[in-house]
């Protein structure tokens, strides 16, 4: 080669994209470590002292060859989850509601998952034509498995509406129908276990003819009720999430929306939120941001979360939990 010795043949094996990883094994009259030492720096797989004999020099082409077809393999197996992965995620995205108006109530969301899927799932729509459902998940865990626990929570809670309904004509208040929803989905989760995750939840049947609200608590972070003028008040002190334990009688939180007066509902990707220093961003921070943010729309108030996470993070737009925030406001 006039124009290249064999480690300049090595090195550009590596460069370029279609050899980079092909396996390279060099032979050479030199036993100098050095020279050995430049072949390996350069890229080299293997190095032999010429003429081998003919079994070692086998052996160690079929080890070699061996292990780039298991590369391939790998390589081929990781593309392919790729894109059922990203197949995946678009379908959940698919499933999530559309940011709008429910009769007199408006919904609003920010949400990111940490991945290619979420253990975080959300939603509201209409029990029948007076009473609506809203919620968040967050299951335990990140990856597939969260993933589809948060799929088939999604599915069972949407499926339960006419369930809702009947137990709200049973009870004749929303409160003890919210509470006996839970309890039902906990129980039927002990039931069905064969996984270790768990999840919590906070679940809520709002009157939109009243603005009364029922929320039911377990586990998860407590929902902030925003007044006109920005003053927040968490509700309720939570209770054992979902999957620790069978026969938990959980109980509701009732409250009253005024006009104009909002529900904030959120997962603690948000408040676990770490920066450069591992502080996390914290439950303070968050309601101050939502007090400065009170004369602003619900989608506004989500764009400046979304970037307060991005600043606390030094300017990172990803996140190392799935992140979800649900705004609610009554406008009667």
């Amino acid at each position: 080669m006039p124009d290249a010795d064999g480690f300049e043949l090595v090195r550009r094996f590596r460069e370029h994209p279609q050899t980079r990883n092909v396996p390279v094994v060099v032979l050479s009259t030199k036993e100098d470590p050095e020279v050995k030492a430049q072949a390996f720096a350069n890229g080299a797989n293997d190095y032999l002292i010429k003429l081998p004999a003919q079994a070692e020099m086998l052996a160690r082409l079929r080890y070699h060859s061996a292990a780039y077809m298991h590369h391939l393999q790998r390589d081929a197996a990781y593309t392919q989850l790729s894109r059922e992965l990203n197949m995946a995620r678009k379908m959940l995205l698919g499933l999530l509601p559309q940011p709008g108006n429910i009769g007199p109530v408006h919904f609003s969301w920010f949400f990111q998952a940490s991945s290619y899927v979420s253990g975080d799932c959300f939603d509201y729509f209409s029990i029948d034509e007076r009473y609506q459902c809203f919620y968040v998940v967050d299951v335990s865990g990140h990856g597939v498995s969260a993933a589809m626990l948060a799929f088939n929570a999604q599915h069972q809670i949407r499926a339960s509406g006419p369930q809702a309904a009947a137990l709200i004509d049973q009870h004749g208040a929303i409160a003890p129908a919210a509470a006996a929803m839970v309890t039902d989905f906990n129980n039927r989760f002990m039931q069905m276990r064969e996984t270790s995750l768990y999840l919590t939840m906070v679940y809520g049947i709002l009157d939109q003819e009243t603005g009364d609200v029922a929320l039911v608590q377990a586990g998860h972070p407590p929902a902030l009720l925003a007044s006109r003028k920005g003053r927040l008040q968490p509700v309720g002190d939570g209770s054992l999430p979902i999957g620790f334990l069978s026969d938990i009688q959980y109980e509701s939180h009732f409250l009253k929306l005024e006009a104009g007066t909002r529900l904030y509902l959120y997962s603690d990707g948000i408040t676990d939120c770490l920066n450069m220093q591992e502080e996390a961003f914290g439950a303070s921070r968050l309601e101050q941001l939502l007090s400065r943010t009170s004369s602003l729309t619900l989608e506004e108030v989500g764009g400046h979360l979304h970037s307060a996470l991005c600043d606390w993070q030094g300017g990172i737009d990803s996140f190392g939990d799935d992140v979800t925030f649900l705004a609610i406001e009554y406008r009667p």
